[in-house]
């Protein structure tokens, strides 16, 4: 069973790196003649931001006993430092962005639950797959239809 403080310390560290990660994206989107544009953020960025997620969180999984309700939080680093740049270029952030990375998060961290589950290393990978996967597809159709 997880104490409270570890649950606090391993919340607090994912949703760090989450700021972090997001922060690294928009420092180095000026790099090599990349630009962050509508386009981007529709074909490339769900990708990027879930993808750097599942890597963070499968690599803290394979390291120490996580709280799978800590997972989540890595979405509310990224979605912190996405609002304030937000407000930086357009003067307003929604909500709506804040509440979709975690309900990504917590599709994440239902999946991840669920391979501790699994009974089989083939069905640990189909969900290790869905992961990241599932996650990404949502994050794309949240970007097209609502971002």
């Amino acid at each position: 069973m997880h104490s409270r403080k570890a649950f606090y310390t391993q919340a607090f560290t994912v949703s760090m790196f989450g700021a972090l990660a997001v922060s690294l994206i928009i420092a180095t989107s000026g790099l090599f003649g990349v630009k962050v544009s509508a386009t981007y953020g529709v074909s490339y960025g769900p990708w990027l931001e879930e993808g750097l997620k599942f890597l963070f969180i499968l690599f803290l999984f394979s390291k120490i006993p996580l709280n799978f309700r800590a997972i989540p939080f890595i979405g509310v680093g990224f979605a912190s430092i996405e609002a304030i740049r937000h407000i930086e270029l357009t003067g307003y952030a929604s909500p709506r962005a804040f509440l979709a990375h975690l309900v990504f998060g917590l599709v994440m961290a239902f999946l991840f639950y669920l391979v501790t589950r699994a009974n089989t290393t083939h069905l640990r990978g189909i969900l290790y797959a869905l992961a990241l996967l599932i996650p990404a597809a949502f994050h794309l159709t949240y970007n097209i239809y609502l971002g």
